[in-house]
């Protein structure tokens, strides 16, 4: 995906951004590529295991139920806010704060695979996703749950972006903070 090699993303990260589907995945339900055909040698075998894992870890589960529906946008304010003291603490040798996402508590994967996930979905969502899927999942509520079906909305409308940057910026948030903790996390283990 062109977008991660902007955001200076390592290369596996990057090819895994365009392999992400190949398997089939929570997102979309139609493989490409049967998993042991000859596509593993374009892809490289930390790209492969990417890959593989976000089309086995169930990434609406966790992206949204886990992630974004759990915070409001004051509390990632908040975190935000408080981001770049907890980091200098941490690197002073203070002990972290259990209440920041990412903290604490079992992730149902890696941080790191986690952190992941939320930048390769970012870049997915930035590059696919418009105002007809907000009609297609009656997103008028603006909550982003996917609640809805309608068939009557057409593809691809106005091709305006949709609610699903507000779900684009969340994600960057939670992104930024699980970040942060996983090197206070690094920091901590240090000393």
């Amino acid at each position: 995906n062109w977008a991660l090699k902007l955001w200076g993303t390592p290369d596996p990260v990057a090819r895994c951004g365009l392999f992400h589907s190949a398997y089939s995945n929570s997102y979309f339900n139609l493989a490409i590529f049967d998993p042991e055909s000859a596509s593993r040698a374009c892809v490289a075998a930390l790209a492969k295991r990417l890959v593989h894992l976000f089309c086995v870890v169930p990434c609406q589960p966790l992206i949204h139920d886990a992630l974004i529906f759990r915070y409001f946008d004051y509390d990632l304010l908040n975190y935000l806010a408080r981001s770049p003291a907890s980091l200098r603490a941490a690197r002073e040798g203070a002990a972290s704060d259990p209440s920041s996402p990412g903290a604490g508590g079992s992730p149902p994967c890696r941080r790191n695979h986690a952190t992941t996930f939320l930048m390769m979905t970012m870049a997915d969502f930035g590059d696919q996703l418009f105002d007809w899927q907000d009609k297609v999942f009656r997103n008028e509520d603006r909550r982003l749950e996917f609640a809805g079906n309608n068939p009557a909305a057409l593809w691809p409308r106005e091709g305006k972006p949709g609610l699903w940057m507000n779900s684009i910026s969340r994600m960057a948030a939670l992104y930024s903070l699980i970040a942060r903790e996983e090197e206070i996390y690094l920091l901590e283990r240090k000393s």
